[in-house]
């Protein structure tokens, strides 16, 4: 692999994980010309040494693995003249995604980025250079910021569903909305309302299935349950306000994503998890991540 000069510090952290790459191009995959093999070595190269620069910054949103070969990126210059390159990827969040490139590309170059789907389409999605920032040699990283932000759970299938976050930090004053909360134990009620009291969530509290079908329907942004009532479990009662097309978010309150019927329940649509015991940071993180409107892109 060329590139060999000593990396530059830079503000990306580690990614959580080291997925496959998918290669999308024949013949010349990128600009840093790196098939397969050596672009993963560069990558994990980078997070490897941005983990020991890494200090802890305050990032709005997540940063997720998202090892493409050549994403197709249309780039005006100055002037309107407009050039298609492939850009290798690294990483991807819900504002936009960061590329490498040989070369320099100024901040607030307007460009669109084609983008893959899970499903196999994919979407063109306009944005502008945010950041380019000196990695080795000839080598830059690039971020690219989408004007609008993405819909992750479109392009990104983490390794355990159970962990995926669009957040990585929050600012509990600006969590809001109604939350539906179906809990039968005191305590636990107890300690949620506690961890939510600095944000602006609404808390409606129920201790039934029964009672909670009967209101689910209020407009809430939000229903925590736990896993089993002695009328119906939380599997039971996610599929039956589905059926009433009902598709609020819902979060299970669990000691274990892994048993039934927590486990049953995470493959539904838009269903989460709140681990016990309770982390306030994990809980205002979760929640939040299902109060944030997303779009479609």
């Amino acid at each position: 692999m060329n590139l060999n000069s000593p990396l530059t510090p830079g503000a990306n952290r580690r990614s959580p994980a080291k997925p496959a790459l998918t290669i999308s191009a024949a013949g010349r995959n990128n600009t840093i010309g790196l098939a397969e093999r050596e672009l993963l070595e560069l990558i994990d190269i980078l997070d490897e040494a941005e983990q020991a620069w890494d200090r802890n910054p305050r990032r709005d949103f997540a940063r997720w693995p998202f090892r493409q070969i050549g994403l197709e990126v249309s780039v005006v210059h100055p002037g309107g003249t407009e050039a298609t390159i492939r850009l290798a990827c690294r990483n991807i969040a819900r504002g936009g995604i960061a590329v490498l490139h040989r070369g320099f590309l100024y901040p607030g170059t307007l460009c669109r980025v084609r983008l893959p789907r899970l499903d196999g389409t994919s979407a063109d999605l306009p944005g502008k250079v945010c950041r380019c920032q000196h990695r080795r040699g000839t080598l830059h990283e690039v971020g690219i910021k989408f004007n609008k932000p993405l819909n992750l759970k479109l392009y990104v299938k983490p390794k355990d569903h159970r962990s995926f976050h669009i957040l990585e930090s929050v600012n509990p004053a600006s969590v809001k909305g109604r939350l539906l909360l179906v809990e039968h134990c005191a305590l636990t009620t107890q300690i949620l309302c506690h961890q939510l009291r600095e944000t602006a969530v609404e808390v409606t509290t129920v201790t039934s299935a029964t009672e909670a079908l009967a209101r689910a329907g209020e407009g809430f942004s939000v229903i925590v349950l736990a896993v089993a009532f002695p009328d119906m479990d939380c599997t039971a009662f996610i599929k039956s306000i589905r059926a009433d097309g009902n598709e609020t978010p819902a979060l299970v309150l669990t000691s274990d994503p892994y048993k039934k019927p927590s486990c049953d329940a995470g493959f539904l649509a838009d269903v989460g998890f709140l681990i016990k015991p309770l982390n306030q940071g994990l809980v205002l993180r979760t929640i939040a991540d299902r109060l944030v409107s997303q779009s479609n892109p």
